[in-house]
């Protein structure tokens, strides 16, 4: 006796619902393009709902059947897949390929995606407890690869939405109107002390003067500075890959980075000289003449701030401007300076909250008939 015969490559058998409590479910049975049946479903509020939304997965269930990603495949299959897809910028993809390779892979690289829970994934996040760091970013691109499984029915949710997230306690501070003077001075006096490396004075008040990120500043070219306007445009960064090597990138981290900031009277004089003296397009030039790394200006800063400021990096200047700018214009104002899409960020990480409170005793003593 002859069994069914086998659905066609590619194609599905007859949809059936079933009710389950306040939702449906609709099934079918689906023969992928590596020759295997498997069922799909899909479930919602009213069994039409739940019929559309299966023939939605179906629609795009043959990428499952290229023999790339599918239940059977292990976590590693899935991270090669993922990455090899993406098109974020490339230090972003060294920053993935990094926690893949020397976290996530080791740990559960030969699982298949079929046996992968969300207890196992939140005992693997606990392992990395100790460094909130690697902890988030592991979280951040498991969660991208499960997505992207999810996109392809390799699986049927991406369960990394229901991991714990990674909580740190962070206290913003930031440097007053009087610290900032007074280091100020400090690096002045040191400068004139070192007169080889006077350019760090130039770009301490740069960095008062904008709250750039040190990319941004240090990819500063004069194309981008308008004398007449008294403003300064944000075009691009400078960074490193393991593609590119050291670049000057031609656009800045977001599409809200890519702003017009109208500069205080006190920087132009400094502008004005270096301009006179510049041989090409790079404001702030290594000795080469060229782009000069930040990095490499986090080493000389080291030198310059001493025992004093020894708390001070380079990137708290962009919190004292953020808080300046918030306290005395607005949170708005201060993520538009800093070149965020939405204030939220700037009010998490990049403006210190005032401890002081406005004199409410008066109305508080009318408790008691004061």
């Amino acid at each position: 006796m002859r069994g069914r015969p086998s659905l066609p490559l590619g194609k599905h058998g007859d949809i059936w619902t079933r009710r389950d409590g306040k939702r449906y479910t609709a099934y079918c049975y689906y023969r992928d393009m590596d020759g295997v049946t498997r069922r799909v479903k899909a479930s919602a509020t009213s069994a039409q709902s739940a019929r559309n939304r299966l023939q939605e997965r179906l629609e795009g269930r043959s990428v499952q059947g290229s023999g790339t990603i599918n239940p059977d495949s292990t976590v590693k299959d899935l991270a090669e897949a993922w990455y090899g897809q993406l098109t974020t910028a490339q230090a972003s993809q060294d920053v993935y390929r990094h926690k893949l390779d020397k976290h996530i892979l080791p740990a559960m690289g030969m699982l298949r995606l079929r046996e992968v829970s969300v207890g196992l994934v939140e005992a693997f996040l606990h392992t990395k407890r100790g460094v909130p760091s690697v902890q988030k970013i592991s979280r951040q691109v498991l969660s991208l690869m499960f997505a992207f499984a999810a996109r392809v029915d390799a699986v049927e949710a991406n369960i990394i939405r229901d991991t714990s997230t990674t909580r740190t306690a962070r206290k913003v501070t930031a440097l007053s109107v009087e610290q900032l003077e007074a280091l100020r001075a400090h690096v002045a006096a040191w400068c004139d002390a070192n007169p080889s490396k006077d350019y760090v004075r130039d770009v301490a008040d740069m960095f008062i003067a904008t709250g750039l990120r040190p990319g941004e500043l240090l990819g500063l070219q004069w194309s981008d500075i308008d004398f007449k306007n008294r403003t300064l445009t944000v075009t691009g960064t400078v960074k490193r890959d393991s593609v590119n090597g050291f670049h000057r990138q031609g656009y800045p981290k977001s599409e809200a980075g890519e702003r017009v900031l109208v500069l205080p009277e006190f920087v132009w004089p400094m502008l004005a000289r270096r301009k006179l003296v510049a041989v090409n397009e790079v404001v702030f030039p290594n000795r080469a003449g060229s782009w000069r790394e930040s990095s490499g200006f986090n080493k000389v800063w080291k030198e310059v701030r001493g025992e004093t400021w020894a708390d001070v990096k380079p990137k708290d200047f962009r919190t004292a401007v953020a808080t300046l700018i918030a306290r005395e214009s607005g949170s708005q104002a201060a993520a538009g300076q800093l070149g965020h899409s939405s204030d939220a960020v700037t009010l998490k990480y990049y403006v210190a909250k005032e401890r002081a409170t406005q004199d409410n005793s008066a109305v508080l003593g009318r408790l008691t008939g004061g």
